[in-house]
């Protein structure tokens, strides 16, 4: 069996259905730039809860409520950067929204990091 080198098409030269649905996320690089401005924005929100959170059930639900949206709109943003990362590799722009997606979940990890402690640290009553 030979030795063959094969080029790797470009995205341009592969049909649609075999592409990643990028648009099924988000629409554009504007709607995914706006909506990762906006989970940056809305992170600070996590914080009111800290030392509050066995101030009763209500204030646990809206704690627990406002970590997992602010999951799911971190991996929404962070899926679509990966992808357009993973079409192409020397994509600047591509990499810059890569790192600034691992960067935000970073930003979720650390403000969201004093959850389990806190929960972990409460009487089981």
């Amino acid at each position: 069996m030979a030795n063959r080198i094969t080029k790797v098409p470009e995205r341009s030269e592969i049909e649609e259905r075999y592409q990643w649905n990028a648009p099924s996320i988000f629409a554009s690089v504007e709607a995914w730039e706006t909506a990762s401005q906006e989970l940056r924005a809305d992170l600070p929100r996590l914080a009111v809860f800290q030392d509050h959170l066995g101030d009763g059930p209500e204030v646990l639900n809206a704690a627990i409520d406002l970590l997992q949206d602010l999951i799911v709109r971190a991996g929404r943003v962070m899926v679509y950067a990966t992808m357009s990362h993973a079409v192409d590799m020397g994509d600047q722009a591509a990499n810059r929204m890569a790192s600034q997606a691992r960067a935000l979940y970073g930003q979720l990890n650390a403000t969201s990091a004093f959850i389990e402690p806190e929960l972990l640290a409460r009487d089981r009553d």
